[in-house]
């Protein structure tokens, strides 16, 4: 079972995790979660899917294979704190939602250790700003429906997310 840290416990990661560790970054919303994936040793991120939410069983089997697939060693969740850095209805979701994954197996035979919880206040706005500028220097491509923005979205939210905690490591 990976140990579960917050924010305040970041130093506690970056005495221990190893250059050759994956990490995975999970930005959970009300419907959607998006994924980053990360190599501890090249320090970025990159989008790496998306999960329509379901049943928590379901949820969890969907996390699982990503936890397998991938050989995640770290996962970091996002939590939303409020703008005057409390906790609100969002990191309650987030934390049902980690619940879930718990009670569900989701870490069950897998390389994970750790698991932390980060501060992602405007992680969705900045993923919001780039891929509408990305599109609008895309000419060529026809005019993306709102679904298909949420995906690249949420996709890109996590790898924010994600980058903000390597962006930490020395």
């Amino acid at each position: 079972m990976p140990e579960f840290l917050g924010p305040s416990q970041i130093e506690k990661l970056l005495t221990r995790a190893v250059v050759t560790e994956t990490f995975l970054g999970v930005d959970v919303g009300s419907s959607c979660v998006g994924l980053a994936i990360a190599q501890h040793g090249s320090k970025m991120a990159f989008p790496l899917s998306w999960f329509k939410r379901r049943k928590p069983q379901e949820d969890a089997k969907v996390v699982h294979n990503v936890l397998i697939s991938n050989r995640i060693d770290v996962c970091v969740f996002g939590y939303p704190l409020t703008l005057s850095g409390g906790e609100g209805e969002n990191c309650r979701n987030v934390a049902l939602f980690v619940k879930g994954l718990l009670q569900n197996g989701a870490f069950l035979d897998t390389k994970v250790h750790s698991c932390l919880f980060w501060d992602e206040r405007f992680s969705t706005q900045m993923a919001k700003r780039v891929v509408l500028r990305t599109k609008e220097n895309l000419r060529d491509l026809r005019d993306p429906s709102k679904d298909e923005m949420k995906k690249e979205v949420d996709k890109y939210s996590a790898a924010f997310l994600l980058q903000t905690v390597l962006d930490r490591f020395p």
